[in-house]
């Protein structure tokens, strides 16, 4: 009988690498329990998950179900598997005992030349034998139906006006049970049908060991199978086949249903339900479906290879592949490996690749799955998705391979997805192992493809690998890259995350032809944690595409990280470089890190270089943005190493933006920080301008360590301007601060660059501060007639602004000098440094070097406002407390 399919309404559509060693070790928990195959720690109970992985190799085919191939026309499509189990379970294995046989409806002098016709077979007792319509029903009471080993039931020799054979039991110990073989085809018919009903029968009530061949003959259809225990279980020990047939023209793959009302058991294997090969179209794979119900104290075990791949295409398109599909709704073992590709076209479009499902109470183990889009010559076939939906999720691998298909003359296939749901409260030690590039092509690379991995409570000990890029394209532009997103909890609900590690690797395709830009990283990277974050690891490695010569290079990518608790223990290592182009470079990108409560302990290290230009400008470097919103920020080392790109021909990129936010609304207090920034200005004929930097505290600040370079990059006409930096403390005291700031310009051939300032403020009291400062104007090195840029104006060291507080025990050694000028009387001016003190200055020294370049335009001048127990280098103006200029 045929079942409806029982799927889930709705599906939710959303859309070797190595951890970075950057010196913070992870704390993890204890382990629980072990697993020989697995590595790692993990959550008391669970294992960390199978390194084992399940391949094809060694397998033999259970089912088979493919369509046949055509040498003059198009391939035909693979029939279904459909598989429904009520009560029961569903596994892989032959199952238990066979059932003993007491009286057989096949006699022993038919069964004594070890074949059985189909004359005989209705021959043997008229009274259960009814051929009616095309259908021949054997209706057995108190008979079991045996078919031997080494016996063979060819049911071929039926006129061409029979359809069917049915056989049917109606005794509670009447069984169904096929050791020998069973045939159904026939040369100038369709294949036989067979049905096998079993409407009483507990336990093996129907038993499959022989091989049952319902292949189409020439011309011809295959057969279908329908097997049907409505008390009992079904074992398949054996091998079926239903293979539609290959010629100058083709006919398609018959189809499999299995309903048990208790377990059925296929022997471990390969299932499958390929499209046939075409020299037009290729022919669509077929569906493989099985479903079980949830059933307390069982395991459904999944350990089958399934294969539906599409058939390869001539002049027209290959056939779309078709996956597995598991829905067993209950606790489910998985070691299985699923490949569902697209097939390949000689002359048009590649076909897409098939998607996969196992949807279960709980599932555990390994799940391998190739999504792949086939390669054409128009276009590459799209890769498609797996999914795993599953309330509790542990100790499970889900290893997924989506890529397009590459394309001849066309546009490449774009990449498919992995996505992976738990809707209870934990994922407990999960791998997630995803590829999906896009396919190469002319026109254009095609686009990479995602993993999005929720949990919709808390998370526990996941780890995701991620490689996405995009494809090239010879004669247009790279395709775009892949990305992620990882989810604990929702918008509305507590999600933690604990033991979580990413390692991506995303990278925008080539334009490896004289046209067309390089494909960009995509800017929708995401981690969202709607709960607490503790120990989480991630590394990113962004490359955007390389730009023909007459093309720009690509952009190198956006991430956004939320964590919307605290965050604790984090350590992150960010790579994001922009594309070298023809004509200007690609962007390095940009990192946003953002807690909405505390942060403690937190080691991020951030490197991004904008991509190099050639008849246009240098990419601007990478853009970082750590903001601890309503909490305080401890114990962090934060390096940012942000630089523009080079520009043979024309500006240097600038260099990235990097702020540091603790807090809102003065509250949100810094402590024990280390932020070590440099973002410099690329070379060029002009220098790049410096990046912005900004290090802002709305509570107080205790134990800073700050270094701090927007320096202009060298120009080989005009050095690029340095870039303002900005060191607040809004809130209350700034007590224990070391600061290396330098905003100097770069040197320019002609003209030097010129120095920005910089501002230190806190609004309360600041003690123990030392300011090392530099902003100088870059020098003119190599035209008489150049100008050496100007020293910073105006720099700023505040103490107790619009609060009153002391200025004690600080001390500002600065310099501020114009750039020199090769010859003339075009030297930099020297800058300006004023130093306020709202209420006291006690014990401070202030030094301060500001001299004009080469021929000296003006003096320096330095102000110091409040009372003074030091003797500062130049001449200082002194003010009343509380007096501001």
């Amino acid at each position: 009988m045929n079942v409806e399919r029982f799927g889930i309404a709705a599906r939710w559509q959303k859309a070797g690498l190595l951890v970075a060693a950057i010196g913070l070790a992870l704390v993890t928990s204890g382990c629980g329990g072990g697993d020989d195959d697995g590595g790692g720690g993990g959550a008391p109970g669970y294992a960390p998950p199978p390194t084992a992985r399940p391949t094809f190799t060694g397998m033999t085919v259970a089912i088979d179900l493919s369509g046949g191939s055509a040498s003059a026309g198009a391939g035909s499509g693979g029939g279904s598997l459909n598989a429904y189990v009520s009560d029961g379970r569903l596994a892989t294995g032959n199952g238990g005992d066979r059932a003993g046989i007491n009286a057989n409806f096949l006699t022993a002098a038919v069964l004594l030349d070890n074949l059985v016709t189909y004359a005989e077979l209705i021959a043997i007792d008229p009274n259960v034998t009814n051929v009616s319509g095309g259908v021949t029903d054997i209706t057995l009471i108190n008979q079991d139906f045996w078919l031997p080993a080494g016996v063979t039931l060819n049911l071929g020799g039926a006129a061409g006006t029979e359809s069917q054979v049915v056989i049917r039991t109606q005794g509670a110990g009447d069984y169904i049970r096929l050791d020998g073989n069973v045939v159904t085809t026939r040369g100038a018919n369709a294949a036989m049908n067979l049905s096998l009903i079993s409407n009483y029968a507990v336990g093996p009530a129907i038993t499959i060991d022989g091989t049952i061949t319902l292949d189409a003959g020439a011309g011809q259809a295959a057969g279908d199978l329908s097997a049907d225990a409505m008390r009992g279980s079904i074992y398949v020990g054996g091998t079926i086949t239903s293979l539609g047939s290959s010629g100058a023209t083709s006919t398609g793959g018959g189809d499999v249903d299995f309903y048990s009302w208790k377990d059925t058991y296929i022997r471990a294997g390969i299932l499958q339900s390929n499209g046939g090969n075409g020299s037009t179209t290729g022919g669509g794979a077929g569906s493989l479906y099985m479903q079980a119900t949830t059933v307390n104290g069982i395991v459904h075990s999944i350990a089958w290879g399934f294969r539906g791949n599409g058939g390869n295409g001539g002049s027209g398109n290959g056939g779309s592949g078709d996956g597995m599909d598991v829905e067993t709704f209950g606790a489910t073992q998985m070691f299985a490996i699923s490949e569902s590709l697209g097939g390949t076209s000689t002359s048009a479009a590649g076909g897409a690749g098939g998607y996969t499902y196992i949807y279960a109470e709980s599932v555990w183990g390994v799940w391998v799955s190739n999504n792949s889009g086939g390669n054409g010559a128009t276009s590459g076939g799209p890769g498609r998705y797996a999914e795993t939906d599953a309330y509790d999720i542990h100790s499970y691998a889900f290893v997924v391979t989506s890529d397009g298909g590459d394309a001849s003359a066309g546009a490449g296939g774009s990449a498919g997805q992995a996505y992976m749901y738990g809707y209870g409260d934990v994922f407990n030690q999960v791998l997630v192992d995803f590829i999906g590039d896009g396919g190469d092509g002319t026109t254009s690379g095609g686009s990479g493809g995602y993993p999005d991995i929720e949990g919709y409570h808390d998370i526990y000990n996941v780890t995701l690998l991620v490689d996405a890029d995009g494809g090239n394209a010879s004669a247009g532009s790279g395709g775009t890259s892949g990305y992620f997103y990882l989810y604990s909890g929702e918008a509305n609900s507590y999600g933690s995350a604990t033991n979580v590690v990413i390692n991506a690797d995303l990278r925008g395709g080539n334009a490896t032809g004289a046209t067309g830009n390089g494909g960009a990283v995509s800017s929708s990277i995401r981690c969202y944690f709607y709960g607490n974050a503790t120990t989480t690891d991630i590394s990113i490695t962004t490359q955007g595409g390389t730009g023909s010569a007459a093309g720009s290079g690509g952009y190198g990518g956006y991430f956004y990280l939320e964590t919307y608790e605290d965050c604790r223990n984090a350590r992150g290592n960010f790579v994001f470089n922009g594309g070298n182009g023809g004509t200007s470079g690609g962007g390095a990108g940009e990192v946003y890190y953002d807690t909405y409560s505390d942060a403690d302990t937190l080691l991020l290290t951030c490197t991004g270089t904008g991509g190099t230009g050639g008849s246009g400008n240098g990419g601007e470097g990478l853009q970082f943005y750590l903001y601890t919103n309503y909490g305080d920020l401890t114990n962090a080392n934060v390096t940012v190493n942000s630089v523009g790109g080079a520009s043979t021909s024309a500006t240097g990129g600038n260099g990235g933006y990097a702020y540091l936010y603790s807090g809102d609304s003065n509250y949100g207090d810094m402590k024990n920080i280390r932020y070590n920034v440099t973002s410099n200005g690329g070379t060029g004929v002009t220098g790049g301008q410096g990046g912005y930097a900004e290090l802002y505290c709305y509570g107080s600040a205790w134990n800073l360590d700050v270094d701090m370079n927007t320096m202009g990059g060298t120009g080989t006409t005009t050095g690029g301007a340095g870039q303002r930096q900005y060191v607040y403390v809004e809130g209350g005291q700034m007590v224990g601060a070391n600061l290396n700031l330098n905003t100097s310009g770069g040197d320019g051939g002609t003209t030097g660059g010129n120095a920005d300032y910089f501002e230190v403020y806190a609004y309360g009291l600041m003690q123990n501060v030392v300011l090392n400062g530099t902003a100088n104007g870059g020098n003119s090195t190599t035209s008489a007639a150049g100008a050496g840029g100007n020293g910073g104006n105006t720099l700023y060291f505040y103490a107790g602004y619009d609060y009153g507080g002391d200025m004690v025990n600080c001390s500002a050694n600065v310099t501020a000098n114009g750039g020199n000028a090769v010859a003339g009387a075009n030297g930099g001016s020297g800058g300006e440094l004023d130093v306020y003190g709202y209420s006291n200055i006690e014990g401070s020294t202030f030094n301060f070097t500001a001299n004009g370049g080469t021929a000296r335009q003006r003096p320096a001048t330095a102000a110091v406002a409040g009372t003074s127990t030091s003797t500062p280098d130049t001449t200082a103006t002194v003010g009343s407390p509380g007096t501001s200029r």
